[in-house]
């Protein structure tokens, strides 16, 4: 994927999400180490990042944003009021923040010149270019415009427009703090497998690998998840045990109630700007 024409990016924010963009960017996004900035304020990160990344790490935003076209925020939320103040966008510049809860009304209304503003929700396995983007755009963004933020972001893997801004809330929730409901059950069924007299490596490659299996099946598959489970699970089986203890304790509704408050948690982070 070559993303053309020609153009510079900033990114304010060096940090997980930040610095795993920027190497998406340059590894497959068709953009050379002349056309990335990154602005991380943390000393020690920005020395750090110096020293694993070929594109200008600056501890300090440079005085004008004039040479760069695209703008891409990725600080956390609480920051970024600060960090607008001294920012001076222009109208014909392109803001994409990933920044959790600020709204588009937020951005616009801290960046009182930005009117093609992206608004996009990533998460972690973009680290490793198997992530999935949702994004969401202002009607200034030109067809042009989109198809620049695709490329970009397509860096860190899938990419997800949808139309109305409210679904990011939803997106947050899901995928957004996804990873970490993953992890989650990793963290459990390693526990059952230090029982069971696994070694951490053993373990690791027998957990990771059914994650990833699974997921990749649900993918590549035209039935549900549910049919899925049900070629798991045979009548009287070791499957349907653990399912059956699960269903018991209400682990299906447990879980449906933790991403609805992710994204109740998301809606208010947008209300508190």
């Amino acid at each position: 994927m070559i993303i053309s024409p020609p153009m510079k990016l900033v990114i304010f924010g060096g940090g997980n999400m930040g610095a795993a963009f920027a190497r998406g960017v340059l590894r497959v996004g068709g953009l050379t180490a002349e056309q990335v900035t990154i602005v991380e304020h943390n000393a020690e990160r920005a020395q750090e990042l110096k020293s694993t990344l070929p594109c200008s790490v600056l501890n300090v935003a440079p005085h004008s944003l004039v040479d760069y076209q695209v703008i891409f925020i990725a600080v956390k939320p609480q920051s970024f009021v600060e960090l607008a103040k001294t920012l001076r966008v222009d109208s014909s510049q392109l803001v994409v923040s990933i920044m959790a809860g600020i709204t588009i009304a937020g951005l616009t209304n801290k960046l009182s010149n930005a009117t093609r503003v992206v608004r996009a929700m990533p998460n972690t396995p973009s680290q490793i270019g198997a992530g999935v983007t949702a994004w969401v755009a202002t009607d200034q963004v030109t067809a042009d415009d989109r198809n620049l933020v695709e490329g970009l972001l397509s860096a860190g893997g899938k990419v997800l427009p949808v139309e109305r801004e409210e679904l990011l809330d939803g997106v947050t929730a899901l995928s957004g703090s996804g990873p970490a409901y993953v992890f989650y059950l990793a963290e459990a069924m390693l526990d059952a497998a230090d029982k069971f007299g696994f070694s951490p490596e053993e373990a690791k490659a027998l957990i990771a690998s059914t994650i990833c299996g699974a997921g990749q099946l649900w993918l590549e598959s035209v039935e549900s998840p549910t049919e899925l489970r049900q070629r798991v699970t045979s009548k009287g089986g070791t499957t349907e045990a653990a399912l059956t203890f699960l269903e018991q304790h209400k682990a299906k509704q447990i879980i449906t109630n933790a991403v609805e408050h992710a994204c109740q948690r998301s809606i208010e982070l947008g209300k508190a700007q």
